[in-house]
């Protein structure tokens, strides 16, 4: 059963959001990296899943112990945590 709810992720509608959002993670990574702002060597794949297990993992603690949180606690942690793996 495992499987199937995971290959069914894909199916969704939600997908389709979550899709866009690492597309612009990887675009802006990337930009940066042609303007020579960010390491060239970063591997952009895993630096998007990065992104969003620092994300998903923040809110989903949130939800598990009810804590009323806004996502905005996470704009620090995450801009220096990336800006941290890019930087030369």
């Amino acid at each position: 059963m495992g499987s199937d709810v995971n290959r069914n992720f894909y199916k969704i509608e939600g997908y389709d959001l979550f899709r866009r959002f690492g597309d612009l993670f990887y675009r802006t990574i990337r930009n940066g990296q042609d303007q020579g702002s960010f390491r060239a060597a970063c591997d952009l794949y895993i630096l998007v899943k990065m992104i969003f297990g620092v994300i998903d993992h923040s809110l989903l603690s949130s939800i598990m112990f009810r804590k009323s949180q806004s996502i905005l606690f996470l704009t620090n942690i995450l801009t220096t945590l990336v800006l941290n793996a890019v930087s030369e």
